[in-house]
């Protein structure tokens, strides 16, 4: 019998009419890549996702998204942050792919809105003590310039930005000065300073320093 946990290639896994179980389970029932060519191993595959399904991946990954903290429950910390770099990094690159012209602004702005399940029911919940690093970077890829996308962005943040785990509250803060550095500076800074004004006497000396970082120079 093959072993189910190798190190097989996610593009193998054809998503098509997949369910959001048998997504989980292909991103996250697999053993932590620790070299370089296992880590190349992880994202090949022979299976090419992306021409003419691209709005069919991103309704698959809201579905992910909105069932994350029950899918993601039986798995350690390391697979969750595996299996989410695969998604938002290499090979599948989600961010790029809400940009393109194949997926509906509207399947674009469920999927951010989904994103919040991944901080609500998983980092708040499970409350890591080491940095998720798929989290922490879930908002640096350039998104779409629509409105109605951006809208969605600055309203997902600041809901995170509201969970009271700091593994949710740093991402969120990276994530505003990322939005205020590309996007809209009036708006990044407005939501950290509703933060920070409300917080405060609950904020660590630390994580003052950040949001006032992430306020008025940039992301570190």
């Amino acid at each position: 019998m093959a072993n189910e946990r190798s190190i097989t290639g996610i593009l193998e896994f054809d998503f098509r009419g997949a369910t959001a179980e048998d997504f989980a389970r292909a991103l996250l029932d697999r053993p932590i890549a620790e070299s370089e060519a296992d880590k190349n191993a992880m994202s090949e595959g022979d299976f090419d996702p992306w021409f003419g399904h691209q709005a069919e991946f991103v309704q698959l990954c809201t579905r992910l998204f909105k069932s994350f903290g029950d899918l993601a429950a039986p798995y350690s910390l390391e697979e969750i942050d595996q299996a989410l770099q695969l998604i938002s990094w290499d090979p599948y690159m989600l961010p790029g792919l809400l940009a393109q012209p194949e997926v509906p602004i509207e399947d674009a702005v469920a999927c951010i809105r989904a994103s919040y399940h991944l901080f609500a029911d998983f980092a708040s919940v499970r409350a890591p003590d080491d940095s998720i690093g798929a989290l922490y970077m879930w908002w640096d890829e350039p998104w779409p310039e629509e409105p109605a996308f951006l809208a969605a962005v600055l309203e997902t943040l600041e809901r995170v930005l509201a969970l009271p785990d700091l593994t949710s509250r740093q991402a969120a803060l990276h994530g505003l000065a990322h939005y205020k550095q590309d996007y809209d500076e009036h708006a990044g800074k407005a939501a950290i300073d509703r933060f920070i004004n409300r917080e405060r006497a609950n904020l660590s000396e630390d994580l003052l320093a950040y949001a006032e970082l992430c306020r008025d120079q940039g992301h570190a």
